[in-house]
């Protein structure tokens, strides 16, 4: 019996030592892209700015099926982003990250993240202005849906393009109130 004891107690500390508190998590290589102008790499996600029509381009060329847009409709003039991107048969989906009283919409948040997991395999090209919503979206993807800890999320969502103090604050009150 005492034996059984020691053994038990062995393998829980040996399962201990080798336990990643979650640095495997913060391994996530993000990688700038050499073909799309102001996007980073991660998993099966490009997490950019707003694209020009030469970007959405090179989107279709890499292999992205799906453009999801974080702005609001009418924060963007320059061209009908819908219509180009569905000229190039992706599907496009409009979620913006604030709502009409520049609150954060967590429910949209948690509908692009539905979005992803739906689609595992497929390349999905997430943008906004400037790529700071994207990363605070993904900050919230990250702790949310992939269980990880608000500092390992927030530090990876500063590596894709969280630059904005401000919104990374106001993101976390978000997160911390769900």
């Amino acid at each position: 019996m005492k034996r059984i004891i020691i053994l038990t107690f062995s393998l829980f500390l040996t399962a201990c030592s080798n336990f990643d508190s979650g640095t495997a998590q913060l391994s996530k290589e993000v990688r700038d892209s050499q073909v799309i102008q102001n996007t980073v790499y991660v998993d099966n996600l490009a997490i950019a700015a707003q694209p020009t029509k030469e970007d959405l381009n090179n989107v279709k060329k890499e292999g992205y099926e799906i453009v999801v847009n974080l702005r609001n409709p009418n924060e963007f003039k320059d061209y009908n982003e819908a219509k180009y991107v569905s000229e190039l048969n992706l599907r496009y989906y409009n979620v913006p990250f604030f709502n009409n009283k520049k609150e954060i919409n967590m429910r949209s948040l948690k509908m692009v993240s539905k979005l992803i997991k739906d689609n595992p395999n497929k390349k999905i090209y997430i943008h906004c202005s400037s790529g700071n919503r994207v990363s605070a979206w993904y900050l919230t993807h990250l702790h949310l849906e992939e269980g990880l800890s608000l500092d390992q999320a927030t530090k990876i969502a500063r590596r894709t393009g969280l630059t904005k103090p401000a919104l990374e604050k106001r993101i976390l009150k978000s997160i911390s109130k769900n």
